[in-house]
Parts: C-alpha cells; structure tokens; sequence
C-alpha cells in the first residue's frame, strides 16, 4: 500500500500580541518549520510563543523586521519564497492572523506577488485570502527582471538610455516592454510606466507593483 507523503509546508507569521491566531493556522494545516517576523518590541512575546512550540519538534526561525516596517515584512517573504527549493519546502503559508494591520497589507501584499497561500483568522476560524495560484515573478522572464532592476536606480528618459543599462537592442527592449502575442509586457503587467516627456521622448519608470516585485531581489 502507497501512502502519500504529506507536503513540507513553512509558515510565514508576522507576530501581534495574540498567540492563538497561530495555533488556529497549525491546527488547520500541515507545518514543518516555522518562520516568525518580529520587531524588537515583540521580543519577549516571540521568546514565549517559541518555547511554547518547541514541544511540535520542528525548525523555528524568526527574522526582525527592521527600521522600515513595511519594506521589511515584504523583503524577508520575498528572499523566504526565492528559497523555497533550497529549504525543501513543497509549500509556503503566510497567517496574518496574529499581525498589526500594517504588517498584514504587507504580508499579503507579498503573498500575492510570489503566489503563495494566505489565511486569516476570524473568530477562532482560519479563512483563506484570495490569493492568485500563480505568482507574479512567473510572468517575468529573466530579461524582464533584468530590465526591472535597471530602472530601480532611477527612470530613464529614452529607450536609447535604458539600451545602454541593461545592454539590450531597442527592439528586444520593446518587446518586453509593450509584449507580443504569446508574452505579455512589462507595461501589461502594471510592472512599469511610460509616459510622453519632452520633444515626445519616452519616459519609462517602475510602477508601486514593479518596485515591491524587487524588494528582497535586487
């Protein structure tokens, strides 16, 4: 008899002030390791919740946020959800049941940009957030990201001067940019923007989507 093997699942939780939004998200689904977001001032509660689960036997690691809330909650799931192969995790899970409002935009921000599943938890109850299957760096090819990055430093105001950034001909640059029939562009994707500047120059610059799909990739 065959036994299927249960998937190696990590679970993203940015810390709050309550623990049983937590223990909902193991009791509901299958976990393997644990990763904590916190910042200094939940330092003593992550040293509670992290003896308290010592008794599941399993890796828990926790990450400090930083200086820049936001910027960090998505940094940390980005780089998390980069190395899921080299962890060998089937899955990740990100609970924001337990987070501050602000580190959960962040949290689910960051969940659907890397396809990964979300839950919430209301009334004792895990309830799971409409986030895409697929991820949005899926949609990015290499050259793409490449493009992406080359702009993070700052706009440029023609496509002759992104040429020289990312080493690309005009016409390949236009091709990721605008897309084709079987690839959608950058612009698309909502990833960058163009714009008309002087003497009808192109201005081309990363959108809020296209900077929060480099953060933790840069």
């Amino acid at each position: 008899m065959n036994f299927k093997q249960k998937p190696k699942v990590l679970h993203i939780i940015p810390m709050g002030e309550e623990i049983e939004p937590i223990m909902v998200g193991i009791r509901n689904y299958p976990v393997s390791a644990i990763a904590f977001l916190y910042d200094k001032s939940q330092k003593k509660l992550l040293n509670e919740v992290t003896k308290h689960l010592s008794i599941l036997g399993i890796p828990i690691e926790s990450y400090e946020i930083g200086k820049e809330p936001l910027l960090g909650v998505m940094e940390i799931i980005n780089r998390l959800a980069e190395d899921t192969e080299a962890f060998h995790y089937d899955e990740i899970l990100v609970n924001v049941g337990s987070a501050t409002k602000h580190y959960a935009c962040a949290a689910i921000s960051a969940a659907f940009v890397n396809g990964l599943r979300a839950i919430h938890v209301m009334e004792g109850n895990a309830v799971p957030l409409p986030v895409l299957k697929f991820s949005y760096k899926e949609l990015v090819s290499p050259p793409k990201m490449g493009i992406l990055r080359a702009l993070n430093s700052s706009l440029v105001s023609s496509l002759s001067e992104l040429s020289e950034r990312t080493n690309m001909n005009k016409n390949l640059l236009s091709y990721h940019i605008r897309g084709g029939k079987e690839s959608q562009g950058l612009e698309g994707l909502n990833l960058i923007e163009i714009n008309r500047g002087p003497q009808g120059r192109l201005i081309i610059d990363l959108t809020p989507m296209g900077r929060m799909m480099l953060i933790g990739r840069e």
